[in-house]
């Protein structure tokens, strides 16, 4: 066990930062485990803009932390690694904050491969609180009521987030604050499976430009955009597939183009108030490989989500590429490869003839690994 840590490690330092002098930090909520911390906060404390942090995967939820005016790149295992005996990094919130006042920041944030419970929170206090900018949000699993994405900080502007290869499960984006402008969002190449009538998952971005979703698949049962002043507006929406999901047509101003819904309660979003039809838009059935699952909305991160034969959402986008999430072999958008962490992770280790070793010889040892993707 501790040779495999010492080899993961190795393999940490040497391919997750851009700067030669950035230090790795790990961390495992576990007293006897065999990292630097055991908790994020610690971690965070005692890092500086540019630093790392890998967060072990554990059966316990870490918990809720706080960093002002540092750019850190927080990485997790992957949310369904494909390993034996693999475990997911479970956050509750986390508040990441610039204040104005202060030296730093924390904008260039990003978080890879985490399942989060809680709401990941950008901005700062109302006094000297200012917008946390140029976010990465990718491979995380979001689930529960609670857990979503918070841009809530009035008077200020917001850009450069890329929400990409996620999977979002009942959960929210809260991006609607007085006076705040959000501006080059991206969400792109995610899944979001959202029920029950108790959250809208998009009453956001109301005043935003350059907002695009791009290459998604929604379903479920409950309400994708807000309603009134609680809505995109001005968004680019293309290449996306909705199924079941209600109040797509609550955008305002917003182009659709090559998109398909079926059995949505807004057919033909893109002819509705003052959207556009940019063509390429039909509502038919997606025929999706595990369509039978999809129209029952089952939560299954798992899943193949691939059109099937005879789909209407094959090659139909404007790239070309399917309709919904992207499957393509060694791209950074490969859907297959959502699940897993950024970083390499080993699959097996295995010792020949461990039990009869003498201390001071040499043995050979075969190690499994998978290249990250």
């Amino acid at each position: 066990m501790t040779k495999q840590y010492i080899i993961s490690l190795g393999l940490l330092l040497c391919l997750t930062t851009d700067n030669l002098w950035a230090t790795v930090r790990t961390v495992l909520n576990v007293p006897s485990g065999l990292a630097q911390f055991n908790d994020i906060q610690s971690a965070a404390d005692a890092s500086v803009s540019g630093d790392t942090i890998y967060i072990h995967g554990s059966t316990t939820t870490y918990a809720s932390f706080t960093v002002t005016n540092k750019k850190l790149v927080y990485i997790g295992p992957g949310y369904a690694t494909q390993k034996t005996q693999a475990l997911s990094a479970k956050i509750f919130h986390a508040n990441i904050e610039n204040y104005s006042n202060l030296p730093g920041s924390a904008s260039g944030t990003e978080f890879h491969g985490l399942q989060v419970t809680g709401t990941l929170a950008f901005g700062g206090p109302f006094t000297n609180g200012v917008a946390v900018n140029n976010v990465l949000i990718q491979r995380c699993y979001f689930t529960g009521s609670s857990a979503g994405v918070s841009m809530t900080r009035g008077n200020t502007t917001y850009s450069n987030y890329i929400f990409q290869s996620n999977y979002f499960h009942a959960t929210f984006f809260n991006a609607n604050a007085s006076g705040t402008t959000y501006v080059n969002m991206l969400f792109r190449n995610n899944v979001v499976l959202h029920q029950g009538t108790s959250n809208t998952f998009m009453p956001s971005f109301n005043n935003s430009t350059g907002l695009h979703i791009d290459h998604n698949l929604f379903y479920g049962t409950g309400t994708l955009f807000g309603t009134s002043a609680n809505n995109p507006n001005f968004a680019t929406i293309t290449n996306n597939i909705f199924i079941n999901v209600a109040g797509i047509g609550n955008t305002q101003n917003s182009l659709y183009q090559n998109n398909l819904t079926f059995s949505t309660n807004h057919s033909a979003p893109w002819t509705m108030g003052s959207n556009y039809d940019g063509g390429g838009n039909m509502n038919a059935n997606p025929l999706m490989v595990n369509q039978v699952a999809l129209t029952a909305n089952a939560l299954d991160v798992l899943m193949d989500f691939n059109p099937g034969p005879g789909s209407p959402c094959l090659n139909a986008g404007t790239d070309g590429l399917n309709l919904g999430v992207i499957y393509q072999t060694n791209s950074p958008d490969d859907w297959a490869q959502s699940r897993n962490g950024v970083l390499p992770y080993l699959v097996s280790l295995n010792v020949p003839n461990a039990a009869n070793l003498i201390q001071g010889s040499t043995t050979p040892v075969q190690i499994n690994a998978v290249k990250g993707k």
